[in-house]
C-alpha cells in the first residue's frame, strides 16, 4: 500500500507540472493570435486609407472632374471633383470652388440640412467613406497658398489620430509649382 501512495503522489506532481506547461502554451497561443489579428486589421485599414487617399489626390490633380465644368454646377449635378484642366495643371476657379465645397466651418445647406457642414455633406465626392481628410496647397517653401484672400487648406486637421496616411504630390497653379498634401486619418 505504501508503494501505491508514493506513485500517486508522483503522478499528481507530474500532472500539475504538465497542466502548468499546457496553460503557459495555451495562453501564449491566445496572445499571439490576438496580436496577429490586431496587426492584420491595422494593416488592412492602413491599406484601405492609403488607396483612398492616393485615388482621391490623383483624381484631384490629374482630372478636370465630371462634368468638366462642375465648378459652375449645383452639388446635385457633380459626380466627380477634379482641379486640373490638364494633368497636374490646376485651375484656380476649381481650386476655390473645391475649398468652398469642403469648408468644414460653412453651412450652405448643400445637403438640405442646415446642421451638416459642407465638409460632412460633400466629402463623399472624394470617396472618403468613414475617414476624415485634410487638404493643403503650399508653395515650394511650405507656406500655405492664399488665393483671392482664401487659404488653400480645407477639411479637418488631424487631432489625436489613431491612423494617419499622408500623400504628397506636386502640380502647377498659376504658372507656379505647388505642393499638394492630402492627409487621411481616423
Amino acid at each position: 500500500m505504501l508503494r501505491l501512495k508514493r506513485e500517486a503522489q508522483v503522478l499528481s506532481g507530474e500532472f500539475i507540472m504538465a497542466y502548468f506547461i499546457f496553460s503557459i502554451v495555451l495562453v501564449s497561443v491566445f496572445f499571439l493570435w490576438d496580436t496577429t489579428t490586431k496587426n492584420i486589421l491595422r494593416s488592412e485599414r492602413l491599406y484601405e486609407m492609403d488607396k483612398l487617399a492616393t485615388d482621391a489626390v490623383e483624381k484631384l490633380i490629374r482630372t478636370p472632374g465630371y462634368p468638366e465644368d462642375w465648378a459652375e454646377k449645383l452639388l446635385d449635378n457633380i459626380s466627380a471633383i477634379g482641379l486640373a484642366n490638364e494633368s497636374r495643371i490646376l485651375d484656380q476657379g476649381k481650386v476655390l470652388r473645391f475649398l468652398n465645397l469642403m469648408d468644414g466651418s460653412r453651412y450652405d445647406n448643400l445637403c438640405n440640412d442646415i446642421t451638416i457642414s459642407n465638409y460632412n455633406c460633400s466629402r463623399h465626392l472624394l470617396g472618403m467613406k468613414k475617414y476624415e481628410f485634410y487638404f493643403t496647397i503650399t508653395d515650394v517653401d511650405n507656406n500655405i497658398l492664399n488665393l483671392e484672400g482664401q487659404n488653400c487648406s480645407t477639411g479637418n486637421p488631424p487631432v489625436d489620430a489613431d491612423y494617419l496616411i499622408s500623400i504628397k504630390r506636386s502640380a502647377i497653379l498659376n504658372d507656379e509649382i505647388v505642393k499638394i498634401s492630402f492627409i487621411v486619418w481616423t
